[in-house]
């Protein structure tokens, strides 16, 4: 589009043009040519800095400023036109003798000082300089290419994944040089949209839950709120040790200081149920109504009421299993084991990584602290350890008080 009315400008410009060569016809040679040299010289000078503007306007809208930027992106052309117009009916034009060098130093000054105030503000405060987030970051790409094996209790399926979010490389490495980065900078940056997005999904997708909900759990005031939901899905998911319940608890408190990240009512509304279904989790019933009470505030005329979600007190349940590849261990095996949920507000099942770990030395894997409910596994391991026949596969793994440890049969995967 900015391309497009750089292209339409041209025509009426050039005529613009034409028509002051004409008026100013009259005048000496000399003179003539030395103003079309001064007219030469503005152009150049204001297409210069409309050149600075054009990617200070791009970070403007990465900044989450997504109007203005668009708006400076899309005016750009349009202010460029008319400026060049008018600085050359200053210098060429009969009427403009008194004030064409008062004309011609205003634009420059805009121009000039309107750039250079923009671009030192970018750079001291947003980082502005380095062309995308791997090379503020100091990251290379390296996509490395997995299979995941999904125990499933419809079956086995395999599939390979690429480990990357929005075209960047996500491994773990990359991802901890992206929160240095991030942290450097005290979380403002003009990538801090796009980073945060991959320090989220990242870790997600390499099955890391703790990291996933500090990253989901981060925020920087103006800049990016914290995914509540994300995080409250991972702590009513994973294994509900003491540390975990401080984590929501800290959440509690952060939510209840700052209005950051409920701007809009159904998004509030669901992270309202996410912190009343997370406490009940941990059976904490005070808390778990308190969140309830902000869904009714919400809708003051509804007439259903949100009940709270069952108490929970079982927070011991374990998974213990193994899993040999061709008889042998598999070190770079991970097992991840993931949480069966069903909303009765969506009314959509929903799975939600609860934890994971590699294999020991032996091939065994276990699972400790989970809260009641019905899990399943899924294997990540290079393509060439996974592409055999797997057999053992435990489906789905209900934990209950009266079940609340289980044993796995082993899990076998043959025939690479």
């Amino acid at each position: 589009m900015r391309t497009f009315l750089f292209f339409l400008m041209i025509p009426p410009l050039a005529w613009w043009l034409a028509r002051l060569g004409r008026l100013s016809a009259g005048q000496g040679r000399w003179r003539l040519a030395g103003r079309w040299m001064v007219v030469a010289a503005l152009f150049s000078f204001q297409i210069l800095c409309a050149l600075r503007w054009v990617p200070m306007a791009d970070a403007f809208a990465q900044l989450g400023t997504g109007f203005f930027g668009r708006l400076i992106g899309g005016s750009l052309p349009l202010f460029l036109a008319g400026s060049l117009a008018l600085s050359a009916a200053a210098i060429l034009h009969p009427e403009f003798e008194s004030a064409r060098w008062a004309v011609s130093l205003i634009l420059l000054v805009l121009w000039g000082g309107s750039a250079g105030l923009a671009q030192w503000r970018l750079r001291s405060v947003w980082g502005f300089g380095p062309p995308d987030l791997s090379a503020a970051a100091g990251v290379e790409a390296s996509f490395e290419e997995v299979s995941v094996a999904v125990l499933s209790p419809s079956g086995v399926r395999v599939e390979k994944r690429l480990l990357e979010v929005q075209g960047f490389d996500v491994s773990p490495e990359t991802l901890r040089k992206v929160f240095v980065y991030l942290r450097s900078r005290n979380f403002k940056s003009i990538f801090s949209r796009r980073a945060i997005t991959v320090l989220r999904r990242g870790w997600l997708d390499q099955w890391d839950s703790q990291r996933a909900l500090e990253a989901a759990s981060l925020q920087a005031p103006g800049v990016f709120a914290a995914d509540y939901v994300t995080a409250l899905s991972l702590i009513r998911a994973g294994p509900l040790t003491p540390e975990r319940f401080l984590y929501l608890d800290e959440l509690h408190e952060m939510a209840r200081a700052s209005s950051a990240g409920f701007e809009d009512i159904n998004g509030s509304q669901l992270t309202f149920e996410a912190f009343s279904a997370a406490f009940s989790r941990f059976n904490d019933e005070s808390r778990a109504r308190y969140w309830l009470g902000r869904v009714d505030n919400l809708w003051p005329v509804n007439e259903k009421k949100i009940e709270v979600t069952p108490l929970e007190r079982l927070r011991q349940g374990s998974i213990i299993g193994r899993l040999l590849v061709d008889g042998q261990p598999a070190a770079d095996v991970r097992v991840g084991l993931f949480l069966e949920l069903f909303s009765e507000v969506t009314k959509k099942a929903s799975v939600i990584l609860s934890s994971s770990m590699f294999l020991d030395q032996k091939g065994n894997f276990f699972f400790n602290d989970l809260g009641k409910g019905s899990y399943h596994l899924e294997l990540m391991g290079p393509p060439d350890v996974l592409q055999g026949d797997i057999a053992g596969s435990p489906g789905l793994i209900t934990i209950s008080e009266s079940s609340p440890t289980v044993r796995l049969a082993e899990i076998r995967i043959s025939g690479r």
